[in-house]
C-alpha cells in the first residue's frame, strides 16, 4: 500500500462496493423472505460466502483509507495489518468453490430436470463435505511439515 493517489481510489472504490454489494445481498434475502420463495443451496451458500468476504473486506479498506497519506512509503503496523487482511483474503479464496458447485448444480438441473437436480443435491453436498475435509487435512499436513 503505498501513497500514491491511485491507491486510495482503489480502496474508496472497494470499499463503496462492498458496502454496495452487502446492502444487495440484503434485498435479496428480503425479497427472497418476504416473497417466500425457494432459493437453490448453492446460491445461498454463494451470497453467504460474499457476505463474508465483503464483511471481512470492509475493515481492510477503512484501514487502508485511514492509514494512507500522500508519501513514497508508508510504514505500516505489520501486526494489525496482517490481522485485518488475512480472514479477508482468505475467505476470498472460498469464493470460486462455490462458484464451481453452483455451476455443477445447475447444469444438472438443466440436464436432467429439477426432480433429479433436487437428488443431486445430496451427491453434491457430499462431495464438497470430502473435498472440504480433504482441503483441511492437506491444510494441517502441511502445516506440520513446516513445523517440523
Amino acid at each position: 500500500m503505498s501513497g500514491q493517489f491511485l491507491t486510495i481510489f482503489e480502496f474508496l472504490i472497494a470499499f463503496l462496493l462492498h458496502f454496495s454489494s452487502l446492502v444487495r445481498i440484503g434485498l435479496i434475502f428480503k425479497h427472497k423472505i418476504a416473497k417466500k420463495k425457494e432459493m437453490a443451496p448453492f446460491l445461498v451458500c454463494l451470497l453467504i460466502n460474499w457476505t463474508i468476504v465483503c464483511t471481512l473486506l470492509i475493515p481492510y479498506e477503512v484501514y487502508g483509507i485511514a492509514v494512507w497519506r500522500p508519501v513514497d512509503e508508508i510504514y505500516h503496523n505489520s501486526l494489525t495489518l496482517f490481522l485485518i487482511a488475512l480472514p479477508a483474503h482468505l475467505a476470498l479464496a472460498a469464493i470460486p468453490v462455490s462458484v464451481f458447485y453452483l455451476t455443477l448444480d445447475r447444469i444438472l438441473v438443466i440436464t436432467y430436470g429439477f426432480a433429479v437436480g433436487q437428488r443431486t443435491n445430496k451427491l453434491i453436498c457430499l462431495f464438497l463435505c470430502f473435498g472440504y475435509f480433504y482441503w483441511i487435512w492437506n491444510l494441517c499436513e502441511r502445516f506440520y511439515i513446516c513445523v517440523k
